[in-house]
């Protein structure tokens, strides 16, 4: 066996966030606003089958309620690829029409549109409510 290193300088660093650090912030964000009876959190896994083309990671942000047994709510799923940082598409509400994001800003617009929804805030409220 050799010692020889083959790969060259890689060039590894995790100062540049991502798609997954912007949803664990957001995540972090209600758990804290909620005073931690809804409890939100990201799950990533890979698609087994029928995997939309180009995309074969599904990352579903979840919203947790302690207080209800455990109930998990799915607010939204982004899909994307393990191997590069966009496109990513967002399913929010049953539909992912006009969810495509290129890049970060058109990523951090459509996560800001989903988070600050009518729908979602009724979905909050609700939850709220009943933990």
């Amino acid at each position: 066996m050799s010692d020889r290193d083959l790969w060259g300088e890689l060039e590894l660093s995790s100062e540049k966030d991502s798609i997954f650090d912007f949803m664990r912030e957001q995540a972090d964000l209600l758990s804290s606003k909620t005073g931690y009876r809804l409890v939100a959190g990201i799950e990533t896994s890979n698609i087994q089958t029928n995997p939309i083309e180009g995309f074969t990671l599904m990352t579903n942000f979840n919203i947790v309620c302690n207080y209800l047994d455990n109930y998990k709510y799915n607010l939204f799923t982004v899909f994307s690829s393990p191997v590069s940082d966009y496109p990513v598409l967002f399913e929010f509400n049953g539909t992912t029409h006009g969810y495509l994001s290129n890049n970060e800003e058109e990523f951090l617009y459509n996560l800001q549109q989903i988070l600050s929804s009518e729908e979602t805030k009724r979905v909050i409220k609700n939850l709220f409510s009943k933990s």
